[in-house]
């Protein structure tokens, strides 16, 4: 039996959160007694209730769904770019092929940014569009007629940025707290909660105590946020510092 490892590093804050709601439900399916973890799930549950009051107030702003859909425009102009210059790489025009195959290794050095969490995405946007204003990338923009693109996706990208800020501006008004600095912290406490589990299955008769059923459906929840991950990030192996090296913790 095996608790899957949990790519907690490569999930957006949304994503990272829902995974510990779907865990609370899930240990008071089964009962934290039952499972003899009590005081580590009471401190789950005050370390996930400070992390949703915060998380509460990034949703009331009305900011949060205008960055959300400029957030998605730059996606969409990000990937509308690099296809179409990828599809002049078959073009008759031996100038334009070059071109285009020049813009791809370009895009190729800065990866998919669309896979980044949403900061880094605005940063690697911002560098990816000041190489391609800059020659001799700025002149197989103009060879392939880019350059609406670029100056959109430079406007998306601006526009995002701008916003962010105007809502962090808003938000430093209210319950201070940073997901970040607080997502470690619940984290310690889910690794403290399977090394139990682990240290209780491996000690204790599994006519007394089976967490088989629970450990279950946890590496159900586990397999699909690996799998939002993977979307992101395919070439990453799940390495949290503070998890064993391998894939698994095993029970």
């Amino acid at each position: 039996m095996e608790i899957l490892k949990i790519r907690f590093k490569y999930l957006r804050n949304e994503e990272w959160f829902q995974f510990f709601t779907d865990l609370k439900m899930l240990i008071q399916k089964y009962g934290p007694g039952t499972l003899q973890i009590q005081e580590l799930y009471d401190r789950l549950l005050t370390q996930y209730t400070d992390v949703d009051a915060i998380l509460e107030v990034l949703r009331k702003s009305q900011l949060t769904q205008k960055i959300a859909e400029m957030d998605t425009r730059r996606d969409h102009l990000y990937r509308g770019l690099v296809d179409t210059a990828r599809a002049a790489l078959n073009h008759p025009d031996t100038g334009k092929k070059e071109a285009a195959q020049a813009l791809s290794d370009l895009f190729a050095h800065y990866g998919n940014a669309t896979r980044y969490s949403a900061d880094q995405e605005t940063a690697v946007l911002h560098n990816l569009l000041q190489d391609l204003d800059t020659p001799p990338a700025q002149t197989y923009v103009g060879l392939l007629q880019l350059s609406d693109w670029t100056q959109q996706l430079y406007n998306a990208n601006n526009t995002y940025a701008m916003l962010v800020h105007q809502r962090n501006a808003e938000i430093s008004t209210r319950p201070d707290g940073n997901v970040g600095e607080l997502r470690p912290n619940l984290q310690a406490t889910y690794a403290d909660i399977t090394e139990r589990i682990r240290a209780l299955a491996l000690v204790t008769d599994p006519a007394v105590y089976d967490p088989a059923p629970f450990v279950n459906e946890l590496n159900t929840f586990i397999k699909h946020y690996n799998a939002l991950a993977a979307r992101r990030h395919p070439n990453h192996p799940a390495d949290d510092a503070d998890e064993l090296p391998d894939d698994t913790d095993t029970v």
